[in-house]
C-alpha cells in the first residue's frame, strides 16, 4: 500500500517552485521505495522501480529537451553526466552522444 494517494502524486507534481524536470518518489508504509516518476512539465511521464534508469532519464530529459541544469544541483549533474554515462559535458553534439548513451543504458532497464 503506497502512502501517496494517485491524487496526491498530481499535487506534488504541481507543486510551485520545483525545478522542471524532476524526479519524485513515492513509498510505501514501511519506508522502501514504491515507484520513481519522471516529471516533466508537472505530469508523470515516466515510472521506474530502479533508480538508476532513472536518474539515466532525468538526466536525458535535459539533454533532448536543451535546458540547463538548476545551479543548486549542477555538479551533481555533471558528475553523473560525464562519469556515469562517459559522456563529456563538451556540449558540442551531446543530442546524438547523451542519445546512444541513453538508449544503451535504458535498454538494459526494465520501465513501467
Amino acid at each position: 500500500m503506497s502512502t501517496q494517494a494517485p491524487q496526491d502524486l498530481n499535487k506534488l507534481c504541481s507543486k510551485k517552485g520545483r525545478t522542471q524536470p524532476f524526479l519524485l518518489a513515492t513509498t510505501l508504509a514501511n519506508g522502501c521505495t514504491e515507484a520513481i516518476n519522471l516529471v516533466i512539465d508537472k505530469v508523470p511521464l515516466m515510472t521506474f522501480k530502479e533508480s538508476s534508469a532513472a536518474i539515466a532519464a532525468l538526466i536525458g530529459s535535459y539533454f533532448i529537451f536543451d535546458l540547463e541544469y538548476p545551479n543548486e544541483c549542477a555538479g551533481t549533474f555533471f558528475f553523473l553526466q560525464e562519469f556515469v554515462t562517459q559522456m563529456s559535458v563538451n556540449k558540442s553534439a551531446k543530442y546524438s552522444t547523451y542519445q546512444n548513451a541513453c538508449i544503451g543504458i535504458l535498454s538494459n532497464k526494465e520501465l513501467n
